[in-house]
């Protein structure tokens, strides 16, 4: 009896030691670990997060100006709709590794006579051009900071964003507006 003591006290000591342990991965108060790893790739993903809410405000911005540059406003539209799917890809390939496109947009006319239109309301949608244009600066600027790759989806984000600010700079000087 006093041998079948001993032995259940071991077994519980024992089995008690085990849990402190936890799993790999894990202390003893069962907390996930933090590696410098997961805190960067969790940053990164707030970077690229935030640069697709610039570029979804900037579409935003291209969106609103007039229908007068030839379908460079439109083709810049489609250029930030390629690269928010990229952003989202990137996203996407860094939680499981694949992805899935998005479906094309609706075309807009963007063939409008600017003489159909105001001096000002034409300078306004210059002035939304251009604000469009610094905004994809500064998203680009944050895509270039991240630090994954994700799949090689944020280099090409990046390379969609200069494709619209190449768009944006022709639409402009179709209407001829100078800086």
């Amino acid at each position: 009896m006093k041998n079948l003591t001993i032995v259940a006290a071991c077994l519980v000591l024992a089995s008690s030691a085990v849990a402190q342990q936890g799993r790999p991965g894990r202390s003893a108060n069962l907390q996930p670990k933090q590696t410098n790893q997961t805190r960067r790739g969790d940053a990164s993903d707030m970077v690229l997060r935030k640069a697709a809410k610039e570029v979804a405000r900037a579409r935003d911005l291209l969106g609103h100006a007039l229908p007068i540059y030839q379908g460079h406003r439109v083709a810049a539209i489609q250029e930030t709709k390629d690269a928010d799917k990229e952003i989202a890809l990137g996203l996407r390939f860094d939680r499981n590794h694949e992805g899935r496109g998005a479906g094309a947009q609706a075309a807009q006319n963007d063939n409008d006579d600017p003489a159909k239109h105001s001096k000002e309301q034409v300078a306004r949608s210059n002035r939304m051009l251009v604000q469009a244009g610094e905004i994809l600066v500064g998203a680009k600027k944050q895509l270039q900071g991240a630090e994954h790759d994700y799949g090689g989806h944020r280099v090409k984000a990046v390379q969609e964003i200069d494709e619209a600010l190449k768009q944006i700079e022709t639409a402009l000087s179709v209407v001829g507006y100078r800086r």
